[in-house]
C-alpha cells in the first residue's frame, strides 16, 4: 500500500470520529423536533423533510469547517513527522472524497429506516415518500456539494497559511464567489449588488458538470499551492 493510501485511512479515520458526532447530533435535533417541536410556535412537525434533505446545509458547514482545519491542524504535524506534502496532499484528498461519500450513505440508510416506519408504524419521523429517482438526484447533489465545500475551505486555509491574511482575504472572496456560483447551479437564489439572480430547477447532469469542474479546479489549485508549501514551525 503506497504512503499516500495510508495517510488517507488515517485522516479519513480521525475526520469520520468528527462526523459521528454531527451525525448523532441531526439525529437527536430531527427526533427531538418531531416529538416537541409542536410546542414551538408555528412551528409543525409534520413538516420534517427527510435525512438527506434535513442534514444538507449542518453537512456543509461541517465540511467547510474540516477544510479550513485540513492545513493547520494536519500539514505541519504531518510533514514534520516525515511525510511528504504529496503524501498529505493525496491524502487529504481521498480522506475528503471518502467522507463526502460516506455522510450521505449513512443518512441515506437512516431514511430507508423511517422508511420502514412510515410504512409499519403510524409514526413517519419526518419521512419524505421520494421516487427513486428524485432520492437519487438528493444523493448525488449532497455528495457533490459537501465536497466542494470541503475544497473551498482546503483552498482558503492554504491561502492564509502560504501568504499572508491579507492575501487569505482574497482566496475568501474567491470562495465566496465560487460558492455562489455553485448555490445558482442547484436552484439557489443569489443577491449580486442588489440584483437577485434566480437560475430555477436545472438538469441534474449540468449542475452535477459545473460542481465537478469547480472541484477539479480547486483540486488542482491546491496542488500547486501545496507542492512546495513552506511549512510553519
Amino acid at each position: 500500500m503506497s504512503r499516500h493510501w495510508e495517510i488517507a485511512k488515517d485522516l479519513y479515520s480521525e475526520k469520520l470520529k468528527w462526523a459521528l458526532w454531527l451525525i448523532i447530533g441531526s439525529v437527536i435535533v430531527k427526533y427531538g423536533l418531531y416529538m416537541f417541536g409542536d410546542l414551538i410556535e408555528g412551528f409543525d412537525s409534520t413538516e420534517l423533510s427527510g435525512f438527506i434533505s434535513f442534514t444538507s446545509n449542518p453537512a456543509r458547514i461541517f465540511m467547510l469547517i474540516v477544510g479550513l482545519l485540513s492545513t493547520y491542524v494536519f500539514l505541519t504535524f504531518l510533514v514534520q513527522s516525515g511525510i511528504t506534502r504529496r503524501d498529505y496532499y493525496y491524502g487529504t484528498l481521498m480522506s475528503a472524497i471518502g467522507l463526502s461519500l460516506t455522510i450521505p450513505s449513512i443518512y441515506l440508510v437512516l431514511e430507508a429506516i423511517e422508511w420502514v416506519l412510515y410504512t409499519f408504524t403510524p409514526y413517519n419521523f419526518g419521512y419524505t415518500n421520494l421516487s427513486s429517482s428524485a432520492l437519487l438526484e438528493e444523493f448525488v447533489s449532497y455528495v457533490l456539494i459537501i465536497l466542494f465545500y470541503f475544497m473551498v475551505g482546503w483552498f482558503i486555509t492554504i491561502g492564509f497559511y502560504r501568504y499572508n491574511w491579507i492575501s487569505g482575504l482574497l482566496f475568501i472572496l474567491i470562495a465566496v464567489i465560487s460558492g455562489m456560483v455553485i448555490g445558482a447551479f442547484w436552484g439557489d437564489e443569489i443577491e449580486i449588488f442588489g440584483i437577485s439572480i434566480n437560475l430555477g430547477s436545472l438538469p441534474l447532469l449540468l449542475s452535477s458538470l459545473v460542481t465537478i469542474f469547480f472541484i477539479i479546479a480547486l483540486t488542482v489549485v491546491n496542488r500547486l499551492l501545496t507542492r512546495d508549501i513552506k511549512i510553519k514551525m
